[in-house]
């Protein structure tokens, strides 16, 4: 039952998500977050004041979901920083699937797109259990990064704590950033966002 609930509530959330987006659409030179609710709940825009920031997470998305509203991009941001992954792994679906589709999403990206900056950045940690199969992933995403030429972002070191697991400094349910990640997220990226 609360599988349902949960996938119900995220089709509303996303329709939602997808008229604003259709409203307000990516503007050349923009910079693009591209992700699932971490992006999402980023306050992007007022930590960036000098680029124009246009949000496009969505709470709940899988790489799968990236694919199908992808074409907003063919107005041709000046940079896009893509963080996806999380959700396929909560929900068991094989590294190499995630890897594949990321690398699809590259593709995508270069054709409507050529001149955009990308940034392939690293799937956060998360409970000790899902150790193994984010930093398997995140793996398969350096490689691919190298293989396509463009730059990773190796986010999961500074949030993980001993064990691998997501550091509680950071995340009050091992998934959903506080402050204090964002600020450290936050850090990685802002000297590589363009001035506009």
């Amino acid at each position: 039952m609360r599988s349902l609930f949960v996938s119900l509530h995220h089709r509303v959330h996303r329709a939602r998500r997808m008229a604003a987006f259709s409203r307000h659409p990516v503007q050349p030179g923009d910079v693009v977050f591209l992700g699932d609710s971490l992006t999402e709940d980023g306050n992007w825009q007022e930590w960036l004041p000098h680029c124009v920031i246009s949000n496009r997470g969505v709470s709940g998305d899988k790489t799968l979901e990236i694919l199908t509203r992808i074409d907003e991009l063919e107005n041709r941001p000046s940079t896009v920083f893509l963080m996806i992954g999380t959700n396929d792994i909560g929900a068991g679906i094989a590294d190499q699937d995630i890897v594949d589709n990321v690398k699809e999403i590259l593709s995508i990206i270069r054709q409507k797109s050529p001149d955009t900056t990308t940034f392939v950045q690293s799937i956060l940690p998360r409970s000790r259990a899902l150790t193994t199969p984010i930093r398997e992933v995140n793996q398969g995403l350096q490689r691919l990064a190298s293989q396509e030429r463009v730059a990773f972002i190796n986010l999961y070191p500074s949030f993980a704590d001993d064990h691998g697991g997501m550091c509680d400094a950071y995340s009050g349910d091992e998934l959903h950033l506080l402050a204090a990640g964002y600020e450290v997220w936050l850090n990685a990226v802002r000297p590589l966002c363009p001035v506009s």
